[in-house]
């Protein structure tokens, strides 16, 4: 197992595989960006696939109007493209969303690369130039790690499961006479974009550590024992026999996890509304001595305020009972927040699925802490029992966590007040730190919408 924190070393770890990629490759993602990041990696799998590799890519339909990269790609004999819940209406998507919202409202958030059953990406991010620090604008701190080995079959089994679930449909190829034309016209495009996007981009990648280590001959960081966590393709409330709060594969493992810890637990989740019951069990763990650490969005870095309005009820609660709450800071500087290394001083936003659990069990995934991940999405991971990385991973945020968030603190009043321990003395806010007010105004009245099930 390779963790790859660095959004450089995540998009040079796919296009090496990519690139040595024999017999297939398998993709399966929520979005994929026709963007500098999305095209150097549609260039390495055009590149594949002229080389006879079988190229699979399993891409979630939600925003169907950016995937014409993907598409033309799809004319290509060797690759394949299929939508997971494609829009019926593909002209008029949000009439759909009206006239079919339970339907449309199930989304494949997993995230998986998978070359010749060899090797697999999986983790939290996208494909797209904020997940991968090419961005000029902003960043996304987010974490997937690099695996070999059996579990690589399992994670195969998944993306097969998927492939051929009634819940995917195939894009139907053009006439056999227009490969070449779409190809061509697709290569043309591609190699006068990425002339400009190399120039721009490759010496940024070519200092990735991931990238050095490759040149030196890469190993494995860890060998550690790895049990793959996915939801079927299928309703959640299908499998569960119509049950009104259904559990999902991934969801009730992780609250095993989670209940069966006896020490502490880290909670990296971009998205954090635990709900009534998520926060009394949370409660009930520091009942019983077990320390609670969690890292999420401030309001001025998440990236949809509606989380946040969601999550911020229950603030309180956790606090009140114990917990350490971290909320990530809107800019970095890199220099010093290194467990968070984005591109740059840019606009942050936290990404990261990431659990802990007594510094040994790791998940890394695509499973927020929130009702979407719980219920509608469908969502996969991989938790590691390995203590040896687990304990780095958790030292390595300790020592990161007072540079790169505020922490959030009840004052004498009881009212919640924000630390930022990077300044000497610690600065202090009692309103939501580096949020406008019209921001604030807008949660105030989200607050009020019944729409946690959503969240």
């Amino acid at each position: 197992m390779v963790p790859l924190i660095i959004g450089n070393d995540a998009l040079v770890a796919r296009l090496d595989i990519v690139e040595h990629a024999e017999k297939t490759i398998d993709l399966q993602y929520y979005i994929y960006h026709n963007d500098r990041a999305g095209r150097l990696l549609a260039h390495a799998l055009l590149r594949a696939a002229d080389r006879g590799v079988k190229v699979r890519a399993l891409i979630d339909d939600i925003h169907g109007d950016d995937d014409k990269l993907v598409d033309a790609m799809n004319a290509h004999p060797n690759i394949e493209l299929r939508h997971f819940n494609p829009f019926r209406l593909r002209k008029l998507r949000m009439l759909e969303v009206m006239l079919a919202f339970n339907r449309v409202d199930r989304r494949m958030h997993n995230k998986q690369l998978t070359v010749d059953g060899r090797f697999s990406i999986v983790g939290g991010r996208n494909i797209g130039d904020e997940y991968f620090g090419t961005s000029e604008e902003s960043d996304f701190a987010d974490l997937d790690v690099l695996v070999s080995g059996p579990v690589v079959q399992e994670l195969e089994n998944v993306f097969e499961e998927y492939w051929v679930s009634p819940r995917t449909k195939l894009i139907s190829k053009n006439a056999e006479e227009k490969y070449g034309e779409q190809l061509a016209e697709l290569r043309k495009q591609l190699a006068h974009q990425l002339r400009e996007d190399e120039a721009q981009i490759l010496p940024r990648l070519a200092d990735a550590p991931y990238f050095k280590a490759r040149q030196d001959g890469l190993h494995m960081y860890a060998e550690c024992p790895t049990a793959v966590l996915a939801d079927s393709p299928e309703e959640k409330d299908e499998k569960n026999g119509g049950a009104k709060e259904p559990r999902t594969h991934v969801g009730e493992n992780l609250m095993r996890y989670l209940s069966g810890a006896e020490k502490d637990v880290l909670l990296i989740s971009a998205y954090f509304v635990p709900g009534k019951t998520g926060t009394q069990a949370l409660v009930d763990l520091q009942k019983r001595g077990v320390s609670v650490e969690v890292l999420t969005n401030s309001l001025a870095s998440t990236d949809v305020s509606a989380v946040h309005a969601g999550y911020s009820r229950y603030r309180k609660p956790l606090l009140e009972a114990g917990a350490r709450l971290w909320e990530m800071k809107p800019v970095l500087d890199v220099s010093k927040a290194k467990h968070f290394p984005l591109h740059g001083s840019s606009r942050a936003s936290l990404h990261t699925k990431a659990y802990v659990f007594d510094e040994r069990y790791f998940f890394v995934g695509s499973f927020n802490l929130d009702p979407r991940s719980a219920v509608l999405n469908t969502e996969m991971g991989l938790v590691f029992d390995c203590p040896a990385i687990a304990k780095k991973f958790r030292a390595g945020m300790t020592q990161a966590l007072p540079l790169a968030a505020y922490r959030v603190r009840l004052d004498e009043k009881g009212e919640l007040s924000w630390e930022d321990a990077e300044l000497q003395p610690p600065e202090f806010f009692d309103k939501e730190p580096k949020a406008r007010f019209w921001r604030r105004s807008s949660v105030w009245w989200l607050k009020l919408l019944p729409i946690e099930g959503e969240l």
